[in-house]
Parts: structure tokens; sequence; C-alpha cells
């Protein structure tokens, strides 16, 4: 049995909607989801957009599921088109089946990042490095970029270059050996399996996740089965800590490693109805819960039943 839904999500981007309709000023519709300002008043300068689009499905994760399907499609032909942020993933998001007086809703909100200390053992492990010669600058920039940037997608890039730049050292292009060399040193420093996994084998290259992110092959959906990003980032600490310092002055085990300053999420996700019974919309929930907190709601009230997650 299908249902009716209606999903709609925020998006957060510096695109400004300048797009004008008979139906509805600065919005538009593609692939039948409506895009329109966060905002109902376009000069607020919000950074956000509003998408919402009705979906047929035999139940909530279907729904979404079907509505992420065009988003993944859609999001990135507009950043390309708009030259600017987008990113709707880690947005709140809103699912009301049209015969339920309640619906499914995911708050997100950005918190504080939680710094890690640079203390006497950092320090010591600066103070080794610093006077370092085997390990090509090249190394640290790209490490640098990885660390600063958000992609899962250029993380692993950025790490894979930052071996590169590690395998090439004392290498020549003249040398018969080269390849061989160079794959060596890599497999040295994250071990054979994950060098299988983004390299690929020396017979299939090209089934490596590195060789196909390069080559123009997006992630498949094994390709999601670990995170390879913590896994790289773990293999070359833990190698620098054996091979290069000698010691253990860089932490392996820290937790949520490659922090950023943005990017740090807080998330909750519940049923929700309106104590007046009145429609639920995502621009006042989200209104509401920035001001009030979660567990001081006004206007509405959670849901909380588990048997709601077996039918809606």
């Amino acid at each position: 049995m299908e249902y009716q839904y209606e999903i709609q999500c925020r998006i957060e981007t510096l695109a400004n909607i300048a797009v004008s309709s008979n139906a509805e000023t600065l919005s538009f519709l593609s692939d039948e989801i409506l895009f329109s300002h966060w905002d109902r008043d376009p000069l607020s300068n919000s950074h956000f957009w509003l998408a919402k689009v009705n979906v047929k499905a035999g139940s909530k994760d279907n729904a979404i599921s079907s509505f992420n399907n065009k988003m993944a499609r859609q999001i990135p032909q507009i950043a390309f088109i708009s030259q600017c942020y987008i990113e709707f993933a880690c947005q709140p998001f809103l699912v009301k089946r049209f015969d339920k007086n309640f619906a499914y809703f995911r708050y997100v909100r950005e918190s504080e990042a939680v710094g890690l200390m640079f203390g006497d053992t950092e320090k010591q492990a600066l103070d080794a490095l610093i006077i370092n010669t085997e390990i090509p600058e090249s190394f640290y920039f790209y490490w640098n970029d990885a660390i600063n940037t958000h992609g899962y997608s250029s993380k692993i890039l950025l790490l894979c270059a930052a071996l590169d730049a590690m395998g090439k050292v004392g290498l020549s292009r003249e040398d018969r050996k080269y390849k061989e060399k160079f794959y060596r040193t890599i497999e040295e420093i994250i071990g054979p399996e994950l060098m299988k996994v983004l390299w690929g084998t020396k017979q299939n290259p090209n089934s490596g996740l590195r060789q196909r992110l390069v080559h123009g092959e997006y992630f498949g959906q094994d390709d999601f089965e670990m995170n390879y990003v913590d896994c790289l980032h773990k293999s070359i600490i833990r190698y620098f800590n054996e091979s290069i310092l000698k010691q253990n002055l860089l932490d392996e085990n820290v937790v949520a490693p490659q922090r950023h300053i943005r990017g740090s999420l807080e998330a909750y996700q519940n049923y929700i109805g309106s104590k007046e019974g009145n429609s639920l919309e995502l621009r006042e929930l989200v209104a509401e819960i920035d001001e009030n907190g979660i567990n001081n709601l006004i206007h509405y009230e959670w849901v909380d039943n588990a048997m709601l997650y077996k039918d809606y």
C-alpha cells in the first residue's frame, strides 16, 4: 500500500533565488521539487532555501529515500550552475503523511567545535618534525588542505595526494622500478588491505577507490561500508609514531580526528504534532526550537510512541 507524503527540507546555500514565476515569486519548480527562499522576506539575506515535494511511497523511509535520490541528483547540478556553496544532507527536514495529524521531524543545529590540546608531547613532535628531512613539505600542504576541507571525497583524495608525495621521496622517474618502489612505500604506511581498497591491485589498479574517484567514477554503494578518511588518518599517524618519530608522540586514538571549526552538528529526530491542530511547517518548527529549545515547546508536542516507527 502506498501513502502520500509531503517532505520539506532546509537547504544551506550562498545562492539567492532570483527566479520569478506567476505562481510564486522567487521560487522555481524542478523535477517536482519546489525550491523557495527560507525566509519569506527575500531581502533578509538568509543563507537558506526551502525544498518541498510530494511523494507516493509505502513508508516514511521509502519516501525519504525517494526524496534523497532526487536531491542528490539536483543539488550538485545547482552547485555547478550557481558556482557557490550548497548543502542539504545535514539540514532539518519534515515528513508529513497526508492522513496523519503528526509528522516525522529531524532538527539539526550547529554546535560549538570542541578543541584538542597542544601540549608538551605535541611540542616535542613539532620539534622533531621541523628538522626532519625525510618528509616532503607537500605532504603537510595536502594534509592541511584535507583537515580544512569538508567533503568526504575531497578528504580522501587529499590524503591520498599526501601519500603520493611520500611515495615519491627519493625516486626518479627514470628508475625502471619507480612504480614498484612508489607503491611499496605507500603500502608500508597504510598496510596492504587499505592499499588494495584505495589503489587497487597490480593486476587491476582501476578497482581502487582512489583511482576511481580520480578518473571520474563516483562512490558506489559498497564504498560506504567503512570510513576511509578515518582509516587513512589513523594509519598515517601510526606510521609517523613508529617509523618517523620512533615514539608515540601523536595520539592515534583521538575521537573525531580531522576536526573542523564548522560542521559540528547536533541532531534530534522524533514524531511531532501541533497542540492547536495547525498545519505542520518546517520553518515554524525550526524557529520555535531555535528560540525555546527541544524540551520547551509551546505550540508543538513530541509524539513518543515506538509503534509509530512501524506504521507511518
